[in-house]
């Protein structure tokens, strides 16, 4: 009787946490879309800098381009229905972004790059005009997204970005990643007029400075008190306003 109630227990405990589920802004099982830069590869990839359009370069050919965008809607892995993909630098280096559907992340290769920046914009659907994300289910009190790979142990400079806005409402916070982990932004150190049970629209960014080889896990609400740690928005808002 003794063993069935720790079973019983463990159940409860197990039935208990799966009812948490947390809000998951992207799923990321869909793809971006074949490049039109790249006819000969079609490669479902956003790029600045060099990109081989083959097997091999030389002979194939080598396209350069300072900056990428793409817009995607009807996504059936969105939150909001739809995203705004894009990466650029004014400086030297290339930096590839695909997302992998079988792994479900986001992933960045940087090299040789100064202040390059991934971001991803979920702005309000036009398939769902006026949707809100209620982040707060489940009683989650912050958001994060995992980051992990090469370059996080000092040899690049990684920041991570969040921008949410609720009715007009909207903040951001960054974060120098500096070790593989989640990166976490608790709700309270946001503006308590921002609601984070309505919020109607999120971009996220990725800085890197260096070369990085970078796995992005999708960002989800989580139940955490870990404090961020806030860093300049200048440079990035100036960028991408």
């Amino acid at each position: 009787m003794f063993r069935f109630g720790v079973c019983l227990t463990a159940l409860l405990t197990l039935v208990l946490a799966s009812a948490a589920v947390s809000e998951t802004l992207d799923d990321y099982i869909d793809p971006l879309p074949p490049n039109p830069n790249l006819p000969v590869t079609q490669a479902r990839v956003l790029w600045h800098g060099t990109y081989c359009d083959d097997v091999a370069c030389p002979p194939g050919m080598t396209v350069t381009q300072t900056e990428d965008l793409v817009t995607q809607l009807a996504l059936p892995g969105a939150h909001a229905s739809g995203r705004v993909v894009g990466v650029g630098s004014s400086e030297v280096g290339t930096t590839v972004v695909m997302i992998d559907t079988t792994q479900q992340k986001l992933l960045i290769k940087a090299v040789d790059v100064y202040e390059a920046v991934v971001s991803l914009d979920y702005p309000e659907s036009p398939q769902a005009p006026g949707l809100s994300i209620d982040f707060t289910s489940g009683g989650a009190d912050a958001l994060a997204l995992e980051i992990s790979g090469d370059g996080l142990d000092g040899s690049a400079t990684v920041t991570c970005w969040l921008q949410v806005s609720s009715v007009n409402v909207g903040e951001q916070h960054g974060q120098n990643v500096q070790a593989p982990g989640l990166v976490i932004f608790p709700f309270d150190t946001f503006s308590p007029e921002l609601d984070f049970s309505r919020i109607d629209r999120a971009f996220v960014a990725i800085g890197v400075t260096g070369s990085a080889d970078l796995t992005i896990g999708p960002v989800h609400s989580v139940a955490s008190s870990t404090p961020a740690v806030p860093t300049s928005w200048g440079a990035l808002k100036s960028r991408y306003r």
